[in-house]
């Protein structure tokens, strides 16, 4: 029986009028919704979304800063920015069939390869970067060709670039910037934030299509520029040091290197910093020294043969191996020696084991000390460097001799307690503090509770306990200057845009370790230690202390040699050390090593801050040298043989031999004089004409003699002692204007200008 379908019941008017009113309040709720959003984006946020808005079609350009100078302490520039410009181009914009002919033209102008800029035409952004770094004439020439051709989708963004004017000097210290113009290494990293400044942008509004359009809301924001650091490091002496440090590298090829710091001793400034091997700021990928070039050409490896003894033996590398291993030592010449080596320092550190003795009371100037040849502690043997013994010693003998039992004995009367106490007091657990990057984190040594007395005797003279050399020369400084322990720094002046000093470094003083007293006593001492030595300068008072250490174990036969100088010792005003790092040859006592270029840089520095050297009669007749026969020697032994004598060797020529030299031997030279040294035959001798030192100072007259490449020979003169006044020249050999040979000795006649003091 089939279902009967049920009609639907109509619906009622009134339904139909409840259902017609709902929709239309739906209707009515949406509306009110999307007109109360339209108000409140159109008028409560106006400002906002017009922002928003703005932004969403705003192209950033950064502007760079200009990143602050930095100068030397005489306001010699050693770092600066110069502009340079940046290509863009907007490959969105390049047609088909003209990008072929821009990469043409732009790899021809820019030296870029061909095939990188086609690939950068091909791409579909509108920002590609294709050469950084443009000068202004390379710039110049991409404005040349962007008008003669409308290429409009080409610019030219100004940016900075970091140059530095005295190329290698300081290299470590200054350091440099990366391709993003932030600090890396030295001063350029620890200054990086008063350096940088701050960038500005330009917001420019474009459309869909990149391209600017006119917009109320186009906005520039200028860069803030850095500010600039003025050093205490002092160029010339600089110069003095990194000379001296080439002239020793050159004699005793040390397989390590070498550096020297200058150090003024009553603030703890700077005044240079050199390190071997050095490298090239503006070209710094590239190894500069000839120690990594040779490194590099004949790879080595440290092993030792049965007895012990290191050995260098070649190692072979694949071409990958060798690029690896270029990059590496690459690397390793940022490194700044001076703040970061740590090594034994050797009979240096006997300072801070004397002025400990001293400030304790264990020992007095008059003490005394009977050397055997050796002393035993506890069962260890300990030798004397004189294996027949010093016999009976004063305090001051016991310096002057570097006498090792007696310095182990001094250790054992301070006692475990009060050494460890001084060696803290004298910061050698401690960083220094240096305003610069790359500071060893921290010395090796015995702490107090690890100590053995075999351990306080090793100590006591130099040895189980590594230090950098800017730990030893901060601790010379506090022992001679009264006793202060004093900060090193090396940044004097923080200057701004205008010139106008914002920050000024004030000396740091953070201890006094010991008395003035005993400070004076330690001087008396150090100016004993050095008569007869490498630096025993005529005309100073100086005073230091020399130190041979062993690397490695002790049949290693590897040594680190070092000379710690004072000046003048009567009122210390600066400190000079010079370590070197494993010297090659039959040299490498810290004297014969370190000490002529530590003389050489004190006696320069001297000079150059107006110290005049004060020479009695026996002083002016010790003062000259005979010229030795140096004839068919090899380099490296004629250059030993002239410095050992205090002469300095000029070598012309590219041989390994000398065939001729100038001053000829037997001639009487001054100390200090050049001795030419040809290695291959003259066709024609070099001339220079003589100038007129009639009137100068001894001192004034050998400097300007030496600087025109001649030498100086004292022929006879009035200066007797008891009597005020300055030595000067009144006579000359040969008359000013004449043409001579390099390295003609020209003899003068002198007399003391008296002083009358009754005036």
């Amino acid at each position: 029986m089939a279902k009967k379908k049920i009609a639907p019941t109509p619906m009622s008017n009134k339904m139909k009028l409840r259902l017609n009113i709902g929709v239309v309040l739906i209707l009515l709720a949406f509306l009110l919704y999307v007109v109360a959003n339209l108000v409140k984006l159109s008028v409560v946020k106006a400002d906002e979304m017009k922002e928003f808005a703005a932004k969403q079609q705003m192209s950033t350009l950064d502007i760079n800063a200009n990143r602050g100078t930095i100068y030397d302490a005489n306001m010699e520039v050693l770092a600066q920015s110069s502009t340079v410009w940046t290509v863009i181009i907007s490959p969105y914009h390049i047609k088909a069939e003209k990008k072929e002919t821009v990469a043409t033209e732009l790899s021809n102008l820019l030296g870029v390869d061909y095939e990188k800029v086609l690939s950068l035409t091909q791409q579909t952004n509108q920002y590609a970067i294709v050469k950084k770094n443009l000068t202004k004439p390379e710039a110049d020439q991409v404005r040349k060709l962007i008008a003669e051709k409308e290429y409009t989708f080409i610019t030219l963004q100004e940016d900075t670039k970091r140059y530095y004017p005295k190329e290698t000097m300081a290299s470590q210290v200054i350091g440099f910037t990366n391709a993003d113009n932030e600090g890396q290494y030295g001063l350029e990293q620890q200054y990086n934030d008063v350096l940088s400044g701050v960038p500005g942008r330009i917001l420019t509004a474009v459309d869909a299509w990149g391209n600017v359009v006119p917009t109320s809301y186009e906005k520039q924001y200028d860069p803030r520029d850095g500010n600039s650091l003025k050093l205490t490091l002092d160029s010339t002496i600089q110069h003095f040091a990194e000379k001296a440090i080439n002239e020793l590298v050159a004699v005793h090829n040390p397989k390590g290197g070498a550096c020297a710091i200058v150090m003024d001793v009553k603030t703890g400034a700077i005044l240079a910093m050199a390190n071997y091997p050095t490298f090239d700021l503006n070209n710094r990928s590239k190894i500069y020294s000839q120690l990594y070039l040779d490194e590099l050409a004949n790879p080595t490896k440290l092993t030792h043969d049965a007895s012990g003894k290191a050995v260098y033996q070649p190692v072979e590398m694949t071409p990958e191996e060798l690029k690896a291993y270029e990059n590496e030592l690459v690397a390793r010449q940022y490194t700044n020696k001076s703040i970061s080596w740590l090594y034994e320092p050797g009979s240096v550190f006997k300072i801070v084991t004397a002025s400990a003795a001293l400030e304790t009371g264990v020992q007095t100037m008059n003490s005394q000390f009977n050397c055997l040849g050796s002393i035993n502690i506890a069962g260890t043997n300990y030798n004397c460097h004189k294996k027949a013994g010093h016999g009976v010693l004063d305090f001051t003998g016991m310096v002057a001799n570097s006498c090792n039992p007696a310095f182990i004995n001094m250790g054992q009367l301070l006692g475990i307690e009060n050494f460890c106490r001084f060696v803290d007091m004298f910061g050698i657990t401690e960083q220094t503090g240096i305003d610069l990057y790359g500071e060893a984190p921290k010395s090796i040594y015995y702490s107090k509770e690890k100590m053995s007395i075999v351990d306080l005797a090793s100590e006591s003279f130099g040895q189980s306990l590594a230090i950098t050399p800017i730990q030893v020369i901060t601790a010379t400084a506090a022992a001679v200057n009264g006793g202060y322990l004093v900060k090193p720094y090396l940044v004097d002046e923080v200057i701004d845009q205008n010139g106008n000093i914002i920050e000024k470094t004030q000396p740091d003083i953070k201890r006094q370790i010991i008395s003035e007293e005993t400070s004076a006593n330690i001087n008396t001492t150090l100016e004993a230690m050095v008569q007869g030595s490498t630096i025993d300068l005529k005309g100073y008072r100086i005073g230091g202390k020399s130190g041979t250490s062993q690397i490695g174990n002790r049949k290693d036969g590897r040594y680190a040699s070092s000379f710690v100088g004072v000046a003048p010792i009567n009122d210390p005003q600066i400190a000079v050390l010079v370590a070197v790092d494993e010297p090659r040859g039959s040299e490498y006592y810290g004297n014969a090593v370190a000490g002529p270029a530590l003389a050489s840089i004190l006696e320069d520095t001297l000079t150059h801050l107006g110290t005049s050297p004060e020479y009695t009669e026996d002083d002016i007749s010790s003062m000259e040298e005979l010229v030795p026969n140096l004839l068919n020697q090899d380099i490296a032994t004629a250059q030993t043989e002239l410095a050992n004598r205090g002469l300095i060797s000029v070598i012309k020529g590219n041989g390994q031999t000398v065939v001729d030299q100038m001053p000829k031997s037997g001639v009487s030279v001054a100390d200090g004089s050049k001795v030419i040294l040809y290695t291959e035959a003259v066709t024609e001798t070099e001339m220079v004409p003589v100038p007129n030192v009639l009137g100068m100072s001894l001192v004034d007259a050998n400097l300007t003699l030496t600087n025109a490449q001649l030498n100086v020979s004292l022929d006879s003169g009035n200066v007797s002692d008891g009597e005020m006044g300055t030595i000067l020249v009144n006579g000359q050999s040969i008359s000013e204007g004449v043409n001579v040979p390099i390295g003609t000795t020209i003899s003068l006649t002198y007399a003391k200008e008296i002083i009358d003091l009754a005036e």
